[in-house]
């Protein structure tokens, strides 16, 4: 009977043993596999790989990555796979040599080190974008417009870049599920950048890539930074003068003009509050229930731009707002016939200027009495101002496409009817 107890106990030892072994083993070959995978976009360097059996852990030590794309280098502390259990670790050790992940719970790199990117990968990000990023992210510098560029960094004390990351799948994969992952990423100098992310699995069981559910961002003091380092506009009349987060949001605006572009009171309320109080900004992407496109409404104008979801911006946790954005489309240009022109009957008759809240949707001609004179479709009119967009957005000055005038500067209304 002592025999048999020794012999099992040998053998419990050689199998511990053995198991440890064939983790390391399938461990180093692994991380050995992902290196070669990644080579046709950097290349991947660490100095050691180890394993722990009772965490379920992998870690690689001073791990680097050059990204060739952008001529970037990443440096780090350390890589953590994180399986969940022992059981988990050895499958997954196993399964991922023929590259099935799906074991892996958890990918955590510490000390993240990079200098601030270069010119030339802004440039490349720009180029991959349908826009320029400027256009969508310039509410945060001091102008509403210009590029998060190395320069601009450095002017708000940032030198280099260092962070945390951590990948997690929030959900196993099964037959009829999808693919959850959530991505977090902490930095000393910006905040933090949440994204949630999402696979598919297919009728054959194959998974999409990856695709955008949502991202959020927490500054740390950004705002106050920029503060420091923004000059004030130059104004005419100092009582127009707004804050830091007024200021910023009409350049943002008056740059999405200029690029035929412009977006709903709701989600410019959510960015000024998020510059005056900071927190936590998020950007969810919900399914969309609206149907079609109205087959009888004009094709010009401004029209809502597309989106595959339905975005939705809140501040905080907060009530959300649904993210709208317009943009304008130039009329088309009318050929008059003769047979047109002999019924054409319209002409444009003076009104009273107190009658402006009833024109809006219709065209109208004002004077100013600067003896200026501007044309096109009444769009907006409040206490103060009104709004005109121009017939022909060609023919606006500098490019603009809308004229936003006082209503006490104004000397002549005119209606065409």
């Amino acid at each position: 009977m002592k025999r048999v107890l020794i012999s099992l106990l040998v053998l419990t030892a050689l199998s511990i043993t053995f198991a440890k072994i064939s983790v390391v083993v399938s461990a180093s070959q692994l991380l050995a596999g992902i290196k070669h995978e990644l080579v046709p976009h950097g290349a991947l360097q660490y100095e050691k790989v180890t394993s722990s059996m009772s965490d379920g852990l992998i870690r690689v030590s001073a791990p680097s990555f050059k990204a060739f794309a952008f001529k970037q280098d990443f440096k780090a502390t350390e890589l953590l796979l994180d399986f969940g259990s022992p059981t988990d670790l050895v499958l997954g050790a196993l399964f991922g040599l023929a590259k099935d992940y799906s074991y892996l719970k958890t990918i955590s790199v510490k000390g993240i080190r990079t200098d601030l990117p270069n010119d030339e990968f802004f440039e490349r990000v720009a180029n991959q974008s349908d826009s320029k990023a400027e256009i969508w992210l310039g509410w945060l510098t001091c102008d509403g417009g210009s590029q998060l560029d190395q320069e601009f960094l450095s002017r708000i004390g940032i030198e280099a870049l260092s962070a945390d990351m951590h990948i997690k799948r929030v959900q196993q994969a099964s037959q009829e599920e999808d693919v959850l992952f959530n991505f977090e990423v902490i930095t000393k100098n910006l905040g933090s950048i949440d994204l949630n992310t999402k696979q598919t699995k297919d009728a054959s069981g194959l998974f999409s890539d990856l695709s955008l559910e949502g991202l959020s961002y927490s500054e740390n003091g950004y705002f106050k930074r920029l503060a420091l380092i923004c000059p004030k506009r130059d104004i005419i009349d100092e009582s127009e003068r707004g804050d830091l987060a007024t200021d910023i949001m009409s350049s943002w605006v008056a740059l999405l003009r200029d690029n035929n572009l412009r977006v709903d009171e709701g989600t410019k309320a959510v960015i000024t509050s998020f510059m005056r109080s900071g927190g936590r900004i998020e950007l969810a992407l919900e399914q969309s229930l609206e149907g079609g496109a109205d087959a009888a409404k004009p094709s010009y104008g401004w029209q809502p731009k597309d989106f595959e979801n339905t975005l939705v911006l809140s501040l905080n946790s907060g009530d959300g707002a649904d993210v709208r954005v317009e943009q304008y489309v130039p009329a088309p240009k009318v050929v008059n016939e003769p047979q047109l022109q002999e019924t054409k009957a319209l002409a444009y008759t003076d009104v009273s200027a107190e009658s402006l809240g009833e024109l809006i949707g219709q065209q109208v001609r004002v004077t100013m009495l600067n003896e200026k004179i501007y044309e096109g479709h009444l769009t907006v009119v409040d206490e103060h101002l009104l709004t005109i967009d121009p017939l022909d957005a060609e023919d606006s000055s500098a490019g603009k496409i809308s004229y936003t005038l006082q209503r006490i500067e104004l000397a002549k209304l005119e209606v065409w009817h």
